[in-house]
């Protein structure tokens, strides 16, 4: 029962309080406020959930080829399954960002690490992700051996992730080695390859472009001395650009370093 379900979030609630006074088509559709009040308590209450909200303005798109392997899956017209895998640090969640963004969409985030692999956690995830109307994205799926090392997704999780997926429009599975799962539904693969110097040096030049420089800062010099990722370059780029505003002065290069490291 739903109201038995959120009480364990939100005690003391009267459970005809959480719903809009306007149905809509006949169902029940929880407050906003309601909602992001949930959002909190369960992440509060998990560790590893967050809720993205779609912000186009301010994203710069690092990786065109990810960019338009998640279109072309996403415009499959059916429900479906993404599993983009890369090494670690190399945006993926930031993929997944930028595709919510420039379709207007919220998503759903769990940190599978954070959360133990927990297939009541994903339950968590999934519920809130269908609240919202959300995408819902669950990333680090790699299990870790004895040793540290990376191991498969743990069967259980896989299990959990099979019991929800047929209430998912769109659902997104990230990690460092590619899984192929039988889910018994439409799975698409898309994989990011590590970042070239060449790559790293065109973002580094993008994201400095409109930033007052010192004579020092060279974007090839950046890109091979700092063997980064997309977003890691991003949040670089914009914490000197911050500190340099602060300070009223050009960004230098060892601005630049200490806000890589």
């Amino acid at each position: 029962r739903p109201e038995t379900y959120l009480s364990q979030f939100l005690p003391g609630t009267v459970f005809g309080s959480l719903f809009d006074a306007e149905s809509n088509g006949g169902q029940l559709r929880l407050r906003r406020e309601v909602l992001d009040f949930l959002c909190g308590n369960m992440a509060a209450a998990r560790g590893g959930i967050r809720l993205f909200t779609g912000r186009p303005e301010g994203m710069l798109q690092t990786r065109f080829e990810t960019a338009r392997a998640l279109d072309a899956a996403m415009h499959t017209g059916e429900k479906r399954i993404i599993l983009l895998s890369g090494p670690a640090g190399c945006g993926k969640c930031y993929q997944i960002e930028h595709l919510c963004s420039r379709r207007g969409m919220d998503c759903v985030f769990a940190d599978m690490d954070m959360l133990d692999h927990s297939p009541a956690a994903i339950a968590d995830a999934a519920f809130l992700s269908r609240l919202y109307g959300a995408y819902l994205c669950l990333y680090h799926l790699d299990g870790r051996d004895a040793d540290g090392s990376l191991a498969k997704p743990p069967a259980m999780m896989l299990e959990a992730i099979r019991r929800i997926q047929v209430e998912q429009d769109a659902m997104f599975l990230l990690s460092q080695n590619a899984i192929h799962p039988n889910f018994g539904m439409l799975c698409i693969d898309v994989v990011m390859e590590k970042s070239t110097e060449n790559q790293r040096a065109e973002l580094f030049s993008a994201c400095l472009e409109n930033m007052p420089l010192a004579p020092d800062v060279d974007a090839y010099e950046l890109a091979s001395k700092f063997c980064f990722e997309p977003k890691q370059i991003v949040d670089a780029c914009r914490q000197a650009a911050g500190v340099a505003a602060i300070n009223g002065v050009p960004a230098d290069a060892a601005l630049i370093h200490r806000c890589c490291y």
